[in-house]
């Protein structure tokens, strides 16, 4: 479709310069692989065919043009070892211009025309400083869209990226200058920004720090909408003893706002936080937090014809995870980056799920568990509050081929208090949707539908504290529940499993 097309112009103009700046690439002597010819082909769907690569160096006449797959790592590695060849060469100072040319698919091309050559100025001095300029020049072009005649104004890209000899300890800094796809005076199909990006990096360019910070995003139309402000990331890396790589980051969205006019939908979130922080605990054990926070939420999605508001608070953590075993799930996702162009990312992501298969026992060994630690939703009609984990006993032996093993091994707990009114508004809710499909033909008024729903909603609760699944707490209800691999407890309550294994019968006499 070609409206689907042009709004992914600024995502497939952004995609080079951003993965090149964020992808790690593999760990060889001075030059990386880019492969060519015998490269994955490009999808038949994918607007980018590949690239062409031509460079200029000192003075001498421009190299023969080269044709790169439709990967951007590829792309950047054939700069990398065009550099590191000529420093090998003693070329030093160095001046390379090279020039980039977007090769696009038929279909792509019909509305976006030939895309402007991108350029990249590589300069070495005498004492191995470096830097690489890139300009990929802002263009405007009709298109065609499905009402009338759209535009696309993009705003270009520039960038640096300052190193030390054959690309050591870089520090990457972008502009990307926004992009916009407009149809008539109605609201733009596409808009993005300024957005900025700054990294810095190792020797092998693994990252060690990054922040990227785009104020504004929208995309939709009247009926169909989402918008996204003050969208900004902050990360750093940092080594394990082992070696491993240990992240923390921080993702923020200050306002997400998404409509659907047609079903009279409405979604707006304030104040949306994610951080993730990683830890290297004793034994060579690694614990991964995620924090998770919503400020406000408005949506009339969960109530009918009511607007709900409710704030979330969680800490998700995966504690006693196996550093050994991670390095080695590390280093072959970074093995199998060596081959990335010549192995499809189907044949790679079944690479990487065999190696896990293969360190399975050794992630079990430490008695891993997930927890979530804390969980808080508050909103106008009450709040839910409570936590639970998920642990598997590494003591134990099993075989990940049977389930009844694996089951023994497990423990779990959870805690959790919900407020009455806020249970009785979710159990109404849903019993009206349900109630209100079933009596859709016999036309009944809604407050007879709203009067059943209550009926049926404090019959459902009655019977859920007369078996124990929820206790009777004043203004609450509590519910806890433990399980030890063999033995099911709900509120105290034993409760049948049903891979639980009987015991055998007693011989009559």
């Amino acid at each position: 479709m070609k409206k689907i097309i042009s709004l992914a112009v600024a995502g497939v103009l952004l995609t080079p310069t951003l993965v090149m700046a964020t992808e790690p690439p593999a760990k060889k002597a001075n030059k990386e692989a880019a492969p060519t010819k015998d490269a994955a082909p490009a999808k038949k769907d994918s607007p980018i065919l590949g690239f062409t690569l031509q460079n200029k160096i000192n003075n001498e006449a421009a190299s023969p043009e080269q044709t790169l797959e439709a990967s951007p790592i590829a792309l950047f590695y054939a700069l990398k070892n065009e550099v590191i060849a000529q420093l090998d060469k003693g070329n030093k100072p160095l001046n390379l211009v090279s020039t980039v040319r977007t090769l696009l698919s038929e279909e792509a091309k019909k509305t976006l025309g030939t895309l402007p050559d991108a350029t990249l100025t590589t300069k070495v001095a005498s004492d191995g400083k470096g830097s690489s300029v890139l300009d990929m020049p802002a263009f405007q072009r009709d298109v065609p869209l499905k009402k009338q005649q759209g535009k696309i104004d993009w705003k270009g890209i520039t960038g640096k990226m300052d190193f030390v000899n054959k690309f050591e300890s870089p520090k990457i800094d972008l502009v990307i200058g926004g992009a916009t796809l407009s149809e008539g005076d109605e609201l733009p199909v596409f808009f993005m920004d300024k957005t900025t990006y700054t990294g810095n990096f190792d020797a092998d360019l693994m990252p060690l720090s990054a922040e990227f910070n785009m104020p504004s995003l929208s995309f939709g139309d009247k009926v169909n909408r989402i918008e996204l402000q003050n969208v900004t990331a902050r990360g750093k890396t940092r080594k394990a003893k082992n070696g491993l790589d240990l992240g923390e980051g921080t993702f923020n969205v200050a306002l997400f706002k998404a409509n659907d006019a047609k079903k009279d939908m409405a979604i707006t979130m304030n104040d949306i936080k994610f951080g993730v922080i990683t830890d290297e605990k004793a034994d060579n054990n690694i614990t991964v937090a995620v924090q998770s926070q919503i400020g406000k939420l408005l949506t009339n999605v969960i109530t009918p014809n009511e607007v709900t508001n409710f704030s979330y608070n969680s800490v998700l953590e995966f504690r006693r995870l196996n550093g050994a075993a991670l390095l080695e799930i590390q280093n072959k996702t970074r093995e199998l980056r060596q081959q990335q162009g010549s192995m499809s990312p189907e044949m790679m992501q079944m690479a990487i799920a065999g190696k896990l298969m293969e360190v399975l026992p050794k992630l079990t060994a430490n008695s891993p568990e997930i927890a979530l630690s804390q969980l808080t939703i508050r909103t106008q009609d009450g709040s839910l509050e409570g936590n639970m984990r998920i642990a598997i006993d590494g003591k134990k032996p099993f075989s990940f081929s049977k389930i009844d093993e694996i089951v023994a091994a497990l423990t779990a707990d959870a805690n959790f208090t919900i407020t009455k009114t806020l249970i009785n508004k979710l159990m109404e809710s849903q019993a009206q949707k349900s109630l209100g499909r079933v009596e859709k033909d016999a036309k009944k008024p809604a407050e007879d539908v709203n009067a059943q729903a209550k009926a049926v909603t404090q019959q459902q609760l009655k019977s859920l504290v007369d078996q124990k699944y929820l206790v009777d707490a004043g203004d609450s209800y509590k519910f806890n529940l433990v399980f030890d691999g063999s033995k099911l407890l709900i509120n105290n309550k034993d409760i049948p499993l049903p891979f639980a294994k009987k015991s055998a019968p007693t011989a009559k006499p």
